[in-house]
């Protein structure tokens, strides 16, 4: 008979805790991971930024990243990137949607630092990242489009490559199908005469966006986000980590408690 298993102390579930949280300062990811605090030199108004600087240290993307690896015979950095860009686009229109969630995307983004992607690799996180801890990234079409705008767009498409125009019962079907997509997304169907001007359209939408929140149950609030404190956050454990003397419980309590406030779901 096996004897039980002595059950770990406070200590060590500690420590256990604090290693999850660290990871991108110990091997293997500690070679490849950019923990450069490139806006102690470069001053940061861009709330994207500080998002991703938090997202790429969650421990998920370790996790996620391990995974790979064992889906792959533990396959090198390089074809682990590989698997991921494979299935990367960067969307061209407000029709097309993202084509992975945006963990993944942060893991093939997140060895490297805010300060070392493109500004299309800058745009094309945030657009994943959609809406985050607080946040509003999702660019515009993403909260408000148009069906009537999107019909005339393919009207448009199809004259340019000569083929014929949508039959009725194919422009109802697809009018339902974005109907039906955006009610599972959970947006709001709305409406509007079409000679109306744009301030009357404006005043008319307001008060029946303002008359449905009357009626259903809003939304959760949205947190406040402090990414402003993001920043300093990172670098104060990081710096706190990497010194000589005992790390302090207090510096690692805060860190943990900003990035277990972070989804993404």
């Amino acid at each position: 008979m096996n004897a039980k298993r002595k059950p770990a102390s406070p200590k060590e579930n500690w420590q256990r805790t604090r290693r999850r949280y660290r990871w991108h300062l110990r091997p293997p990811f500690k070679t490849q991971f950019d923990r450069s605090h490139w806006w102690k030199n470069s001053p940061n108004n861009e709330p994207g930024a500080a998002l991703y600087e938090l997202a790429r240290r969650h421990p998920l993307v370790r996790e996620t990243w391990l995974k790979n690896f064992e889906a792959n015979s533990r396959s090198p950095w390089n074809i682990a990137r590989k698997n991921w860009k494979s299935k990367i686009t960067m969307p061209l229109s407000g029709s097309e949607l993202p084509l992975i969630n945006c963990l993944d995307w942060t893991c093939f983004y997140g060895m490297k630092s805010w300060a070392n992607l493109t500004s299309h690799e800058q745009d094309s996180w945030k657009f994943h990242a959609g809406k985050m801890k607080g946040l509003d990234l999702r660019w515009d079409f993403h909260k408000c489009e148009s069906v009537s705008s999107h019909e005339a767009l393919l009207d448009v498409v199809g004259k340019l490559r000569g083929t014929n125009p949508l039959t009725a019962s194919q422009r109802e079907a697809d009018i339902a199908q974005w109907a039906v997509e955006a009610h599972r997304q959970g947006k709001v169907l709305l409406v509007v005469a079409p000679d109306l001007t744009p301030e009357k359209a404006a005043s008319v939408m307001v008060k029946t966006y303002q008359e449905h929140l009357r009626h259903c149950a809003p939304a959760k609030p949205t947190p406040r986000a402090r990414w402003q404190d993001w920043l300093l956050l990172i670098e104060t454990f990081e710096n706190d980590e990497n010194s000589p003397g005992k790390a302090k419980s207090q510096v690692f309590a805060r860190y943990r408690r900003a990035l277990d406030g972070l989804s993404f779901t």
